[in-house]
């Protein structure tokens, strides 16, 4: 499974942002209740439109005809998922023999994995380790490659671009690394300085070359300005909790009986961001 989830969908600089301008102090205090306030939103998001918005890598274990939170393998040997799945990297039995890799996506996904029904594999199990979540975002290719190598345990990057922040999840070869503080310098030569978390969301800690490229995960808008959002309304009911509308900025918003923006749930639900369940025999 996932090592872990990100905190949010916003970063810590974005949080502060908005904390300075709605705010008369700094405290230390005060912007870690608005981080937990910008995971809650997060997680809120994710359990509303059932999927995550951050790209993780993990291992599934399905047993044949049992439903489970993941899926299931049909008495026809089919393998019907409930998962928000955008690559397989494998699918193997679990004695590891590979039972091939290419599914055709759709809502479910299905694939045939075993050539008669009920044969044969010691405890009937099968695993399937896929690359997942990430709706709506996308890697890009930022202009900064590695200053100097790093073994599988060093926990701090170094490019001489000022390209990151606190709070990104990036990509090196085929590592997640999370960008927990980063400070950059311009004298006596420009060079930046990342603390990372290394084999983040399920990936694995490796070494990597200097002069390898750096991608970074950007979030879909839609999906940044509504983390951002609930965080700011969470904040708001704080003050009023029994109010219908939460004031913020120049805007007064109605809230769901839930306390959730409405807009939030009406453009969440046009949108195409909540991923139906629906796992059904072919």
């Amino acid at each position: 499974m996932p090592s872990r989830t990100l905190p949010s969908y916003i970063t810590p600089a974005q949080i502060r942002t908005y904390y300075n301008q709605n705010t008369e102090t700094t405290s230390t205090s005060d912007i870690s209740f608005y981080e937990d306030l910008a995971s809650a939103g997060a997680r809120w998001l994710d359990q509303f439109c059932n999927r995550r918005f951050d790209p993780y890598i993990a291992t599934f274990i399905y047993p044949s005809r049992t439903q489970t939170n993941g899926g299931m393998i049909d008495r026809d040997g089919f393998l019907l998922l409930d998962q928000d799945i955008t690559e397989i990297i494998s699918l193997e039995s679990p004695s590891g023999v590979s039972v091939g890799n290419t599914i055709s996506f759709g809502e479910p996904v299905i694939r045939k994995v075993r050539p008669e029904p009920f044969t044969a594999w010691a405890g009937d199990y099968i695993y399937l380790t896929a690359h997942c979540g990430g709706f709506g975002g996308r890697w890009t290719t930022l202009a900064a490659t590695l200053s100097t190598g790093m073994n599988s345990s060093t926990t701090s990057l170094t490019i001489t671009s000022n390209v990151l922040t606190e709070g990104m999840l990036i990509r090196v070869e085929d590592e997640y690394l999370y960008v927990s503080a980063w400070e950059f310098v311009t004298t006596p030569t420009p060079l930046g300085t990342a603390v990372v978390e290394r084999g983040f969301n399920g990936t694995t800690a490796a070494s990597h070359s200097s002069g390898v490229a750096i991608s970074r995960f950007l979030f879909d808008p839609v999906i940044t300005r509504h983390n951002a959002h609930l965080m700011a309304g969470y904040a708001e009911r704080q003050k009023s909790p029994l109010s219908g509308t939460v004031v913020i900025g120049d805007f007064t918003y109605p809230i769901n009986s839930d306390g959730i923006p409405k807009d939030v749930v009406t453009e969440l639900s046009r949108g195409g961001y909540i991923r139906p369940i629906r796992i059904k025999a072919p």
